[in-house]
């Protein structure tokens, strides 16, 4: 983001009474975090909401930009498997879930005495995009198998992989991670580490996705 457009920000921002800003910790957020705390100081919010699909990892990192940023973090939790239309997976998920987590961005808000919530969606995503969870669309979204995909998540993280995936399709773990990442992912050791833990976690069967990581591969 240019100065420019940075400093047109926090003016906007300013003209608030308050603002409580939908945080993830990425980096779209936590940049409308950092202006807002600019603009407002203790007047700006950042609120994370915590449901089943979140990773505890982010979680963890949900909290700790927001210390770096040095901005009051609120966390709401919701549960998306209370929603019968989310956890029968059909190609609105994403809109089953934004909306409940906006509904409690809002309830928390109004608690506070906040008038405005804003969140850091880039406007190159597309409006009305599919953005699938680890899911394929289509099978039904449960607690178990969530469950089982943060945890074989972690396994990755633990290795060193940077960016990555793990996709729960019904029974089988499909491991996507960067490009530049597969010569890790194909070490013999790694293999093994990754097909017993898998196992483990209740996965049929272990695949890794030669093409890599790629947002929206579902």
């Amino acid at each position: 983001m240019s100065e420019a457009k940075a400093a047109a920000v926090r003016s906007a921002l300013a003209e608030c009474d308050g603002v409580l800003v939908a945080f993830s910790g990425g980096v779209d957020s936590a940049v409308v975090a950092a202006l807002a705390h600019d603009a407002l100081g203790d007047d700006a919010v950042a609120c994370t909401a915590r449901s089943e699909t979140l990773p505890a990892a982010e979680l963890d990192d949900a909290r700790r930009v927001a210390e770096e940023i040095g901005i009051r973090h609120e966390e709401v939790t919701f549960s998306e498997l209370d929603n019968p239309d989310f956890v029968e997976n059909d190609g609105d998920r994403c809109y089953h879930c934004r909306t409940m987590r906006l509904g409690r961005m809002y309830d928390r808000a109004r608690e506070l005495g906040i008038g405005t919530v804003c969140d850091g969606t880039n406007a190159s995503d597309p409006g009305e995009g599919h953005r699938p969870s680890r899911i394929p669309t289509g099978l039904e979204v449960t607690a178990e198998k969530l469950t089982r995909v943060e945890k074989a998540e972690t396994l990755l993280r633990t290795w060193g992989f940077s960016q990555f995936r793990v996709r729960d399709h019904d029974g089988l773990a499909r491991i996507e991670v960067a490009p530049e990442e597969l010569d890790a992912a194909l070490d013999g050791e790694f293999v093994r580490a990754a097909r017993e833990h898998l196992s483990d976690l209740g996965f049929d069967h272990v695949t890794l996705d030669l093409h890599g990581y790629r947002t929206g591969s579902v």
